[in-house]
């Protein structure tokens, strides 16, 4: 795919397939297939699109720009409040200890995945289970634990 900036991505001629691979760095060349953003607003506005597969973060950006544990920040939140699945994600930045903290960052997303997909799993499996009870009851076949007996 080259290197497609942010704001031509609504614009695109052709189905992306394999999704996007983002990397997010104000000095090094991505490598190829990876789309370059700058600014932890750039990467975010791929990231709200959904079709993010794989981000690759540097944490040091430049003055007033923001940085890399910005956007992992932002992926926590979405995760935890509106049960956003969280790309492939790897820290390539040499800021030892901002890597660290990132890395710890990126754990805590995986972990917090996968308890939402647990809750929401429990909660669709329950409202599933309360729509077979009352379709079955209202028709008057006695509903057992794993399925009605007809």
């Amino acid at each position: 795919m080259g290197n497609i900036k942010p704001w031509e991505i609504n614009t695109l001629k052709f189905k992306i397939v394999e999704g996007l691979k983002v990397f997010l760095d104000d000095i090094r060349t991505p490598p190829t297939g990876w789309i370059l953003t700058k600014t932890p607003e750039e990467t975010i506005k791929l990231l709200k699109t959904g079709k993010v597969t794989d981000l690759s973060l540097d944490h040091d950006l430049g003055e007033n720009v923001g940085n890399g544990y910005d956007v992992i920040l932002w992926i926590e939140e979405e995760v935890y409040t509106f049960n956003f699945i969280p790309p492939n994600i790897k820290v390539h930045s040499s800021n030892v200890s901002a890597r660290e903290k990132m890395e710890a960052g990126i754990n805590k997303i995986y972990e917090l995945t996968e308890k939402v997909k647990k809750e929401v799993k429990s909660e669709f499996t329950d409202k599933k289970a309360e729509k077979l009870r009352k379709k079955y009851f209202f028709k008057g076949i006695p509903y057992g634990i794993d399925k009605p007996h007809v």
